[in-house]
C-alpha cells in the first residue's frame, strides 16, 4: 500500500479527533442519561425508603411507646408484688403464729375430749359388765321360769290324768251302783219270796235303802271333795301362772324365785271292799265290763293307763281267787 500523503494523514488524523470527540459527546450524553435515570431511580429509591424510614420510625417509637407503657407498668406490677409478698409474708407469719395458737389449742381439747371419752368408755364398760349380769341374770331366770312352766305342764297332765282316773272311777262307780240296784232288786225278790209278812219286807227293803243310801253318800261326798281339791289346786295354777305373766321385768329381776310344791297327786279311789257287797267272780266280772265299756266308748285305748289298771286289777282279783287267799 502506498504511503498517504501528509494532507491525508492531516484529514485522517481530523476526521479521528472529530469521530473520538463526537464520540466522547454521545458517551457523554449516555453518561449523563444514565446519571439522570440512575438519579430519578435513586431519588425514587431514597424516597421510598424514607417513607419506610419514616414508617419504621412511627413504628418504632409506638412500639417504643408501648414497651415504656410496659415497663412502667411491670414496674407498678412489680412493686405491687413486691407489697403483696411483703403482705403475704406478713399474713403468713400471722398464720402461722394463729396456727400455732389453734394447734395448741386443739391439743389440749383433743387431750380433754380423750380423757372424757375414756372416762365415758370406763363406765360404758361398768354399764356393760352391769347390763351382760342383768343378762346372766334373766338368763337364769328364764331357764327357772321355763323349768317352773315345765313343772306346771306336768302338773297340769298329772291333775288332767287324775281327772281321767276320777272319770273312769266315776263310770265304775256308776257301774257299781247299778249293779247295787240290780242286787237290791234281787234282795227284794229274795226278801218278798222268802218273808211272808209285810213288816220283814219293810225292814228288809228300809235296810237296803239305807245302805244304798250310805253307800251314795259315802261315794258322792269323796268325789266330790276330791273333785274341790284338783279344782281348787288348777285355779291356783293358773292364778300363779297369771301373776308370773302380768309381773314386769323390773319385779322379775328383784323378786325370788318361789317354786310352788307339786299338788299332791288325787289318791286313786278304789271304792268299797269287794267281799262286802259281791264275791271275787262278780268283782272281775264288773270289771271286765267297765274295761269293755271304756274301749268301746273309743276314748280310751288298749295301751292307755286306766284300761291297763283295769287289767291288772282284774288279773289280781284272779290270781288271789285261783290262790285262795
Amino acid at each position: 500500500m502506498a504511503a498517504l500523503s501528509a494532507r491525508e494523514e492531516a484529514q485522517l488524523l481530523a476526521w479521528r479527533a472529530d469521530e473520538e470527540a463526537r464520540w466522547r459527546e454521545r458517551l457523554k450524553a449516555r453518561e449523563a442519561d444514565i446519571l439522570a435515570c440512575s438519579s430519578r431511580e435513586w431519588r425514587a429509591l431514597e424516597a421510598k425508603r424514607a417513607d419506610a424510614l419514616t414508617k419504621q420510625k412511627r413504628i418504632i417509637s409506638a412500639i417504643e411507646s408501648e414497651l415504656k407503657r410496659r415497663l412502667h407498668e411491670m414496674e407498678r406490677r412489680q412493686s405491687e408484688l413486691r407489697q403483696a409478698e411483703e403482705e403475704l409474708a406478713s399474713r403468713r407469719e400471722a398464720y402461722e403464729l394463729h396456727a400455732q395458737r389453734q394447734a395448741g389449742q386443739l391439743q389440749v381439747e383433743g387431750e380433754r375430749e380423750a380423757a372424757q371419752l375414756r372416762a365415758e368408755l370406763t363406765a360404758a364398760q361398768t354399764k356393760l359388765a352391769v347390763s351382760e349380769g342383768r343378762a346372766s341374770f334373766f338368763t337364769e331366770r328364764l331357764k327357772a321360769v321355763e323349768a317352773q312352766e315345765a313343772r306346771q305342764e306336768e302338773q297340769a297332765a298329772q291333775s288332767r290324768e287324775a281327772q281321767t282316773i276320777a272319770s273312769a272311777q266315776a263310770i265304775s262307780l256308776r257301774a257299781e251302783a247299778e249293779e247295787l240296784k240290780g242286787s237290791i232288786e234281787r234282795h227284794r225278790r229274795e226278801c218278798s219270796e222268802a218273808s211272808s209278812t209285810a213288816e220283814e219286807r219293810k225292814h228288809q227293803a228300809l235296810s237296803a235303802r239305807r245302805h244304798l243310801a250310805q253307800f251314795k253318800s259315802s261315794t258322792l261326798a269323796k268325789e266330790q271333795a276330791r273333785m274341790r281339791q284338783l279344782l281348787r289346786q288348777q285355779q291356783q295354777q293358773q292364778l300363779a301362772a297369771q301373776q308370773q305373766l302380768r309381773s314386769p321385768p323390773a319385779a322379775q329381776f328383784e323378786a325370788r324365785t318361789q317354786v310352788q310344791p307339786p299338788p299332791r297327786q288325787a289318791e286313786t279311789f278304789a271304792g268299797p271292799p269287794a267281799g262286802a257287797v259281791r264275791s271275787t267272780g262278780a268283782e272281775v266280772e264288773r270289771l271286765r265290763l267297765t274295761r269293755d265299756g271304756l274301749l268301746k266308748s273309743g276314748v280310751y285305748g288298749e295301751d292307755d293307763r286306766v284300761p291297763v289298771m283295769l287289767a291288772e286289777k282284774i288279773s289280781r282279783l284272779t290270781r288271789s281267787a285261783l290262790t285262795g287267799t
